[in-house]
């Protein structure tokens, strides 16, 4: 397990990820080419920042699911890729840990989390959806 996941202090969260055994968490270097990709899809202007989605010159297509919480799963029907990568963000600035495996797994373990920042990208970098602490979905790119 990546050294970065102890800033987390969350092992319980990597595990319930990694439980699905086509789970695979990401090396050091390729996270790092993910978020350098992750980065400019979105045009982050601040590279160290917590919250990416809040430093984009990009706007994003926002859906809330504050008053209506079947809003979060009805905004990832818009996504056909079952295969995908997720970075768990947080409160962090990065490096942040990041897994490749499937969407369907990766929302029934955050749905049991009390984390409340996410990145969802796909692994053809062409879009990214945030899940963010206001309760908002944050979709970047291209999705088809």
């Amino acid at each position: 397990m990546s050294s970065n996941l102890q800033k987390f202090d969350n092992v319980d969260l990597a595990q319930k990820l990694l439980s699905d055994p086509a789970v695979i968490q990401a090396t050091q270097e390729e996270q790092n080419r993910i978020l350098s990709q992750l980065s400019e899809l979105i045009k982050c202007q601040q590279k160290d920042a917590a919250w990416w989605w809040d430093k984009s010159n990009v706007k994003p297509f926002v859906l809330s699911y504050d008053q209506i919480p079947e809003q979060y799963i009805n905004g990832f029907k818009l996504v056909f890729e079952e295969s995908v990568l997720l970075a768990v963000t947080d409160d962090f600035a990065p490096p942040w840990p990041v897994f490749s495996g499937s969407l369907s797994h990766f929302l029934e373990v955050i749905g049991d989390s009390n984390y409340s920042e996410y990145v969802f990208i796909s692994k053809s970098f062409e879009w990214a959806i945030f899940d963010n602490h206001h309760n908002a979905l944050l979709f970047y790119g291209y999705i088809k």
